[in-house]
C-alpha cells in the first residue's frame, strides 16, 4: 500500500506545483500588459510629437486629419484637447520648442481596474529651442483605457 501512495502523493505533489515550477519562465500577466501598454504610449506620443513638430514647421494640417490619425491612440478628454491645442497652435503661432524625440525611461502599472490603468511613466524628451538643444525629464500619471482590443490614452498630467 505504501508503494503505491508515496507514487502518487509524488505525482500529486509535481502537478501542484508545476505552475510555482515554470512561472520563472512565464512573463506574468503585468509584465505582458505592461509590454502591450508600453507599445501603445509610444506610439500615441510618437504620432502627437510628430503633428506638433508639422504644426510647428507651419505645415498645413486639416483639423480633421489630426482628429483621424489621434482617434486611432487617443481617447475623450485628451483627444478633444488636443484638437483645441492643434487649433490654437495653427492660428496663434504660438513659440514651443520642436520636439527631436523622446524616450521613455520607466512605465509602471500603478493601479489595473477593469478596463483602465493608472500608470506612472517616466519620459525624457529632446528638445530644440531657438539657441539650444536640451533633455528634460518628467514623471507623468497616465489613465490608459481599453477598448476591444487596444489601448487609448485617455489622460495625463505631470507629477510634481
Amino acid at each position: 500500500m505504501k508503494k503505491i501512495i508515496m507514487p502518487l502523493l509524488l505525482i500529486l505533489l509535481l502537478m501542484a506545483n508545476h505552475l510555482n515550477i515554470f512561472a520563472i519562465l512565464n512573463p506574468t500577466n503585468t509584465d505582458l500588459l505592461e509590454r502591450e501598454i508600453y507599445i501603445r504610449v509610444k506610439e500615441g506620443l510618437h504620432i502627437r510629437v510628430e503633428l506638433f513638430n508639422q504644426i510647428l514647421e507651419g505645415t498645413e494640417i486639416d483639423t480633421s486629419e489630426v482628429k483621424k490619425k489621434l482617434r486611432y491612440y487617443l481617447e475623450d478628454p485628451l483627444l478633444t484637447a488636443d484638437i483645441e491645442t492643434f487649433k490654437e497652435l495653427r492660428t496663434d503661432g504660438i513659440d514651443h520648442e520642436f520636439i527631436e524625440d523622446f524616450k521613455i525611461e520607466e512605465l509602471n502599472v500603478v493601479e489595473q481596474e477593469g478596463d483602465t490603468v493608472q500608470l506612472e511613466v517616466a519620459i525624457t524628451w529632446f528638445l530644440q529651442g531657438m539657441e539650444e538643444f536640451r533633455q528634460e525629464k518628467t514623471l507623468y500619471h497616465m489613465v490608459m483605457v481599453r477598448k476591444g482590443e487596444d489601448w487609448f490614452l485617455k489622460d495625463y498630467y505631470p507629477i510634481s
